[in-house]
């Protein structure tokens, strides 16, 4: 991947003990320590920062994404537990369940974006046709899961 490294990087020193988890041709960017539990993770990526004109989108341009990745990581880690899991979550691991709402909100979401897809960007009837079906099976499917 290519990616712009921030001009406030400083390649880390690694300890005993340490393992590497993203390197560039400078030294090593991320790095690990420790057993399963007690983890270390050390970035010398400092969080990302944005310009005056730069949108929150731009972090997630190609060569800025670098960046936030030891943030997506201890965010999703963080996560891990059940405690940020509702009902929808619980009911889609146990049994694959989709709510009905949730079922309605996807078909009407998958109608309104074929329609701006068809309005805005006037595809071809083939290709038209073949978006179509792509989302009358996946709406299928959907609506075959259990509520």
């Amino acid at each position: 991947m290519r990616t712009r490294v921030s001009s406030h990087f400083r390649p880390l020193l690694m300890g005993p003990g340490e393992v590497p988890l993203a390197q560039c041709q400078a030294g090593v960017l991320w790095s690990v320590s420790g057993g399963e539990g007690s983890e270390l993770f050390r970035s010398a990526l400092p969080l990302p920062s944005l310009g005056r004109d730069e949108g929150f989108h731009m972090l997630f341009n190609g060569d800025r994404f670098l960046e936030l990745l030891p943030l997506l990581h201890y965010l999703r880690r963080a996560v891990r537990g059940d405690a940020f899991d509702g009902p929808p979550l619980r009911a889609w691991r146990a049994r694959g369940a989709i709510s009905r709402p949730a079922k309605i909100a996807s078909t009407v979401g998958m109608v309104l974006g074929l329609g701006v897809f068809a309005l805005t960007l006037t595809p071809g009837p083939l290709l038209l046709a073949a978006v179509a079906l792509v989302m009358i099976l996946v709406s299928g499917w959907i609506w075959l899961r259990p509520a």
